[in-house]
């Protein structure tokens, strides 16, 4: 999210808040993005959402933007990213040894 709001929408002054009980919250205080009007802001938010329905209806996950059969571009630099850091040589995965049994307190 951050990267998609600094690389696609130009925003600089970026604010992740915990709430508590209603998750994280990003605030955009860039005045360009303080300004927009709710049509804009609206559309900014659909670029972003990948997982589409209502809290009563089945949600699913959108990878392509509408009418395209292409990934979404913040789907793919977030699987880029996520591989950059899990994957590979000292990635998290290998450091934190996660899949190690012997370690493992689920037996």
């Amino acid at each position: 999210l951050d990267a998609a709001l600094r690389e696609d929408f130009g925003f600089k002054h970026i604010l992740f808040i915990f709430s508590g009980r209603r998750g994280v919250h990003c605030w955009v205080c860039d005045e360009e993005a303080r300004k927009l009007p709710n049509d804009q802001r609206t559309a900014v938010a659909e670029y972003l959402t990948l997982i589409s329905g209502a809290a009563q209806s089945e949600k699913r996950v959108v990878l392509a933007q509408k009418g395209c059969d292409e990934i979404h571009p913040s789907a793919s630099r977030a699987a880029r990213l996520c591989s950059e850091v899990f994957e590979g040589s000292g990635g998290l995965l290998e450091q934190q040894d996660f899949f190690n049994a012997k370690l493992s307190k689920c037996q």
